[in-house]
C-alpha cells in the first residue's frame, strides 16, 4: 500500500536507509534461533527461527521482526547456505505507529512471509499483516541492538512480555510507562484491573507504593476494597483509608459499607417503585371509572333513540314452560344484562341503532333468572348468537336456540314493509 500521509512517507524512506543486520547480529541470531537437533529430528535439512530486532533510529523506536534459515548438509550437519529475511518493521514515536510488512502468503501457515517484494505500509488489524507477533512466530526471543538506546529507556524484561507490548502500551498511557519503570508484574496486575485507564485508581496505586504497601497491589482483596471505597465516593488519596495496618479488616469493613449502601438505594427504589405503581393505578381506576361515566352519558343520550327505533318489538314475549325470552327495552336493561351475564353488551354499545342498526338483543331467562342473551340480525332474521354466562353455553342452550329459531317470525311481523308470517 502506498505511503497516504507526511508520517507514512517519511517512515519509508528511513526504512531503505536503516543499516543492514550487523556480523554481530547474525551470529547472535544463529547462535540462539538454530537448532541443529531440530533438523536432524524431524529429517529436514533447513532449520528455521525467528527474532526481533530493537533499536532507534533517526528518533523513532523501531522493532524489525526477522526470519532466520539455515541450509545444512545432512550428514554432517555442516551449515551450507545461511537466510535472513526481514518480514515487518513497526516504529513508533510520540503516540504514531507505523508498520510495514510483506506480502503474506495465502494458507494456513501464519508466518509465510514472501521472500520477494518490498516493505510496505499495512494496516494494524487483526486480521492485517500485524497481529500479535506471538501469532507469527516472534514468541520474546529478540536481540537490542547496539545502535542505540531505548527511546523510552525501558530495561530488559526478558520474556514476561514483548517489546512490542511495552512501547505501545507506553505511547497510548504515560500511567503505562510509569508503572513499567516500577515493576512488569505490576503493571500487568494494574492492567489487568484498568487502573491504567482510571485516574482514581492510579491515584491509589501511587499512594500504596509511597506508603510501602505495594504488596497490597498484588492483592486482589485490595481492588475489592479499592471499588467499594470508590463506590462510597471516599477519598482515595487518603493513606489511612486505602493503606490500612489490616487489609483483610478493612476490605470486610468496607465491602459492608458498600452493600449496606446498596441494600439503601435498592430499598428505596423499591419504595419509589411501589409508589409509582400506586400512582399508576389510582390513575388507571380514574381513567376507567371516567370512561364509564362517559359511557353512562352516552348511553343516556342514545336511550331515547333506542326506544324510538326498538318499540315495535317490546311486545315481543316468547314462552316456553320456565323459558321467557323478551327484548331488552332501555339502555339500563343492556347494563344490567352485561353486568350480570359477564360479557360486552353493554360495554360494545349493542344498544347503538345508529352503529348497529340491524342489531336487536333479547334476553332468555329461566325461573325469572337470566340465562342466554341472544342477537338476531334484523337484515335477514337470523339469529347470529346465542350465548350464556361469560360467552359459555347454557344448559337450556338447545331449547332456547329452538324456541327463538321458532319465534323469529314474529320479529319479521313487525318489521316494515314486510309480509307478515303465520306461525
Amino acid at each position: 500500500m502506498k505511503p497516504r500521509n507526511k508520517t507514512e512517507r517519511e517512515v519509508v524512506k528511513l526504512s531503505d536507509r536503516i543499516p543492514e543486520l550487523s556480523d554481530k547480529q547474525r551470529e547472535w541470531a544463529i547462535k540462539t534461533c538454530i537448532s541443529e537437533d531440530d533438523a536432524y529430528k524431524y529429517g529436514d535439512r533447513f532449520s528455521r527461527g525467528c527474532f526481533y530486532l530493537v533499536c532507534t533510529f533517526k528518533g523513532w523506536q523501531v522493532l524489525r521482526y526477522f526470519q532466520v534459515r539455515v541450509k545444512f548438509r545432512f550428514h554432517k550437519m555442516v551449515k551450507e547456505k545461511i537466510y535472513f529475511k526481514e518480514c515487518m518493521q513497526q516504529w513508533l514515536k510520540d503516540g504514531e505507529y507505523v508498520f510495514l510488512a510483506k506480502q503474506r502468503t495465502s494458507g494456513y501457515i501464519e508466518d509465510a512471509f514472501s521472500a520477494f517484494g518490498k516493505l510496505e505500509v499495512r494496516t494494524h488489524t487483526v486480521w492485517s499483516f500485524l497481529g500479535d507477533p506471538r501469532d507469527i512466530g516472534f514468541d520474546g526471543v529478540y536481540y537490542a541492538s547496539v545502535q542505540g538506546k531505548y527511546k523510552y529507556a525501558l530495561r530488559d524484561f526478558g520474556e514476561k512480555i514483548l517489546c512490542d507490548e511495552i512501547f505501545r502500551s507506553v505511547n497510548a498511557n504515560p500511567y503505562n510507562e510509569t508503572l513499567m519503570r516500577r515493576d512488569i508484574d505490576m503493571w500487568k496486575v494494574c492492567k489487568y484491573h484498568e487502573a491504567v485507564f482510571d485516574r482514581e485508581k492510579m491515584s491509589a496505586v501511587k499512594i500504596a507504593v509511597r506508603h510501602g504497601k505495594a504488596s497490597y497491589i498484588y492483592d486482589s482483596l485490595w481492588w475489592d476494597m479499592l471499588d467499594s471505597i470508590m463506590y462510597l465516593k471516599k477519598d482515595v488519596r487518603n493513606p489511612s483509608i486505602v493503606c490500612p495496618e489490616n487489609l483483610r479488616e478493612a476490605h470486610d469493613k468496607w465491602l459492608k459499607a458498600a452493600d449496606n449502601k446498596k441494600k439503601k438505594m435498592e430499598d428505596r427504589m423499591t419504595k419509589l417503585r411501589l409508589i409509582a405503581e400506586e400512582k399508576m393505578q389510582l390513575r388507571y381506576l380514574e381513567q376507567a371509572a371516567k370512561a364509564e361515566e362517559e359511557s353512562k352519558k352516552k348511553a343516556e343520550a342514545m336511550a331515547n333513540v333506542y326506544v324510538d327505533r326498538r318499540k315495535q318489538f317490546f311486545d315481543i314475549d316468547i314462552k316456553d314452560g320456565a323459558i321467557d325470552i323478551q327484548v331488552l327495552k332501555s339502555v339500563q336493561e343492556f347494563f344490567e344484562e352485561g353486568k350480570e351475564m359477564g360479557h360486552c353488551v353493554f360495554r360494545n354499545g349493542y344498544y347503538d341503532v345508529n352503529r348497529k342498526p340491524n342489531c336487536l338483543i333479547l334476553s332468555a331467562k329461566v325461573n325469572g333468572q337470566r340465562m342466554e342473551t341472544i342477537e338476531v340480525n334484523l337484515a335477514d332474521v337470523t339469529v347470529v348468537q346465542c350465548q350464556g354466562h361469560g360467552n359459555i353455553n347454557s344448559a337450556f342452550h338447545d331449547t332456547i336456540l329452538k324456541l327463538i329459531k321458532d319465534n323469529l317470525w314474529q320479529i319479521e311481523s313487525r318489521l316494515p314493509n314486510r309480509a307478515s308470517r303465520t306461525a
